[in-house]
């Protein structure tokens, strides 16, 4: 289990940040070989990922609200193999000098939201819909693995799947 300062945690969502349309499709399946998954993650089209995440999106408009949550859950917790979908993003150019971020560094960050995402969303499965989204201190994604990614204007979006307790 692993926490993170909320200073460490701000930073990185606002470079997370962005409200943009969806662009260029960028299709990224990834199997890491050093890593063994223990739990099989739903196989999806594009169009349904691109749609979760809009939802998950709706829930940082409304943090107090049970029924985004819900819609959000509805569409990404799969109970029959306990898989939760998560989605983080990362600005792809600097806010302010316009120049452009490293793609590990993106990479990083974006992985960072979907966990602290993640967490939010077991959280919400475990504790009727609590806490609030912005509520949350400590980050515990668990078993992971990344299912796809895409751009959303100037962001990447990387999606999880997330095995869920």
């Amino acid at each position: 289990m692993k926490t993170f300062s909320i200073v460490t945690l701000t930073l990185l969502i606002l470079v997370a940040c962005n409200s943009e349309k969806p662009t260029a499709k960028k299709t990224m399946v990834v199997s890491d070989s050093a890593k063994t998954v223990s739990f099989s993650p739903p196989v999806l089209q594009d169009s349904y990922y691109r749609d979760v995440f809009e939802y998950q999106q709706e829930i940082t408009v409304n943090p107090e609200s049970r029924q985004k949550k819900e819609q959000y859950l509805k569409n990404a917790y799969f109970p029959d193999n306990k898989t939760l979908l998560s989605f983080g993003s990362a600005r792809k150019t600097h806010p302010e000098t316009k120049q452009p971020v490293a793609y590990a560094l993106q990479k990083r960050a974006a992985l960072l939201d979907a966990k602290r995402w993640a967490s939010y969303g077991m959280s919400w499965i475990e504790n009727d819909y609590k806490p609030d989204f912005g509520k949350i201190t400590e980050i515990s994604a668990g078993e992971t693995v990344q299912v796809f990614s895409f751009d959303k204007g100037d962001s990447l979006v990387i999606v999880l799947a997330n095995k869920v307790r």
